[in-house]
């Protein structure tokens, strides 16, 4: 019986919950929660986006789509003729991370 539990453990993991800060732990980490403060919806298993992280070498911000709609939207706006932002993780393209 010990056995058994200890294989599905993983798959049953309690929800990761804010930090003091109001921030959650993986905020901005693929497979994490959105980057955007006031979203921070769980990404795994769902298309993710990313920025880049410019204080960071090779860095990247991940965001959910709906956050990612929504910075396209203001790109169009406010950057018109500029590159957007986000770009879809082709690794979480079909709505799971690999």
């Amino acid at each position: 019986m010990a056995n058994k539990l200890k294989k599905i453990a993983p798959r049953f993991r309690a929800p990761k919950s804010p930090g003091r800060d109001g921030l959650m732990p993986d905020k901005g980490k693929k497979d994490g929660s959105c980057n955007r403060t006031a979203c921070q919806r769980p990404l795994r298993g769902k298309r993710q986006y990313y920025m880049r992280d410019y204080m960071v070498q090779d860095g990247r911000l991940y965001y959910c789509e709906p956050c990612e709609r929504e910075f396209t939207r203001w790109d169009r706006i406010d950057r018109p003729g500029e590159e957007l932002r986000c770009t879809l993780d082709p690794t979480t393209a079909d709505g799971a991370a690999q």
